[in-house]
């Protein structure tokens, strides 16, 4: 059975791509932070090793983009999905390329991140963003060192703090409670008062 809390509360989808595992550990870390559910977007491309590094790279310059990476859930029957995705030549990887392509216009929400090794971030963020027709609430570009030295918690908290501002606010526990305790009050006969 499910509690007016359970029932209230925003559903929040985080997606990520990630060759290397320094955006799959960002967006985990914020899918704990918010209760989201976390999915990968997988890809049937090989990007490891270096041959695939420089294969994508070679790709993403050129704005090709893989075929969209299939979810077991559907991003549009989510009040917030967050998008996160490394930085490849100056672009988002091709797998979240394709992902945000095919939800166009799908999701009312989105909260983007990338992470980045080298440059690039404002100019993936920025196409990220155009190609989406939702309202982006916020972004952020972490650097790769920063995440790996443990140093993104800060950016990562406003992040998540400003990704909360903009949704609808579930009740607390103390309400859900006080609303159903109100409930079964209301249902029994109030004893009357005699002067």
């Amino acid at each position: 059975m499910q509690t007016d809390t359970e029932t209230t509360r925003p559903k929040i989808l985080v997606t990520w791509f990630s060759r290397t595992g320094t955006t799959a550990q960002v967006a985990r870390e914020l899918a704990q932070a918010l209760g989201a559910t976390a999915e990968p977007l997988r890809s049937s491309d090989l990007y490891a090793g270096r041959l695939g590094w420089l294969r994508a790279l070679w790709r993403a310059g050129r704005g090709h983009a893989d075929k969209a990476p299939a979810l077991t859930v559907d991003p549009a029957r989510f009040d917030l999905v967050v998008v996160g995705s490394p930085v490849w030549n100056n672009h988002p990887a091709l797998p979240v390329r394709a992902f945000l392509r095919s939800q166009k216009g799908r999701i009312a929400q989105m909260g983007l991140f990338v992470t980045q090794g080298g440059f690039g971030a404002s100019k993936a963020l920025e196409e990220m963003t155009r190609m989406v027709d939702s309202h982006v609430v916020a972004s952020v570009a972490l650097r790769q060192s920063t995440v790996q030295a443990g140093r993104h918690t800060g950016p990562m908290a406003r992040f998540a703090a400003e990704l909360r501002a903009h949704l609808p606010q579930a009740p607390s526990v103390e309400l859900a409670f006080q609303t159903r305790r109100d409930r079964e009050a209301s249902t029994t006969e109030a004893p009357t008062m005699h002067e």
